[in-house]
């Protein structure tokens, strides 16, 4: 993985594009080219009306995905569905034309699934926020510390015990009610903030939700740093990446 360093300043580059937005549907309906040909890809966009800011986050997605050993920018939006990054997720049945998005140029699946993401600048910028603290976690372990240099260069001074930290109960709440909701196997932050919501789970003491009073308000006003808060008490607690949607097979309607 890359430094540190270079997440950081892929942030920087990514925040410069606020406030615009650009937005990206995954489904697992692929479309088809003029010619009546399927496309290879899932995605329907990414999509913004300035071409010029657009551009900028296309190349942007590119590098990043080059440094997490990848090909093409669609990887990069790969692990933003695999992170949870995405504003919301359906399933269920329908024929060509009648789904919000559908065009003419398009064959839809009798069952599908959609995901879309409306705000790819922020959940870019919570990604990088996440690899920069999982890269300066993996260069910890490699880095010697400050007790380790002391031992290599002759006897410390006497210290004392310390007493273990008791847990903080109102973020035992909060792990119990994360862990809890697991067992539903969600799909999304979004959906994982509702569900907090709905179990009436105490906020922390963190932004954005303390000001907010909520999960959901949290998220709706600062999802990039929701995002992050998420990621990383999933990942304190050992929970596995959510999973992406299955890639169903093809039928052609007839």
């Amino acid at each position: 993985m890359a430094s540190p360093g270079f997440w950081n300043e892929t942030l920087k580059k990514f925040e410069s594009l606020r406030p615009h937005k650009i937005r990206l549907v995954w489904t697992s309906a692929l479309a088809r080219d003029p010619r009546g040909k399927l496309e290879e890809s899932h995605y329907l966009g990414p999509s913004c009306p300035d071409v010029n800011i657009l551009s900028s986050y296309r190349a942007f997605a590119l590098e990043a995905s080059k440094a997490l050993g990848h090909e093409n920018e669609e990887a990069w939006y790969d692990e933003l569905r695999r992170r949870g990054l995405v504003s919301s997720t359906e399933a269920g049945s329908g024929r060509r034309g009648s789904r919000p998005d559908a065009e003419e140029s398009y064959d839809y699946l009798d069952e599908y699934e959609r995901v879309c993401i409306d705000d790819l600048v922020e959940a870019s910028i919570a990604l990088c926020h996440v690899y920069a603290a999982e890269s300066l976690d993996i260069v910890s372990l490699y880095e010697p510390t400050k007790a380790s240099s002391q031992d290599a260069h002759g006897p410390q001074e006497r210290r004392t015990a310390r007493r273990p930290v008791r847990r903080n109960a109102l973020y035992e709440k909060i792990d119990a009610g994360v862990l809890e909701i697991e067992a539903s196997q969600p799909k999304s932050h979004a959906e994982i903030f509702k569900a907090l919501d709905d179990r009436h789970v105490p906020v922390p003491h963190a932004e954005p939700f303390e000001s907010s009073g909520g999960w959901t308000k949290g998220f709706r006003s600062n999802p990039a740093r929701a995002h992050q808060w998420l990621s990383k008490c999933r990942a304190k607690l050992e929970l596995p990446l959510l999973p992406q949607g299955p890639k169903r097979p093809q039928r052609q309607l007839q």
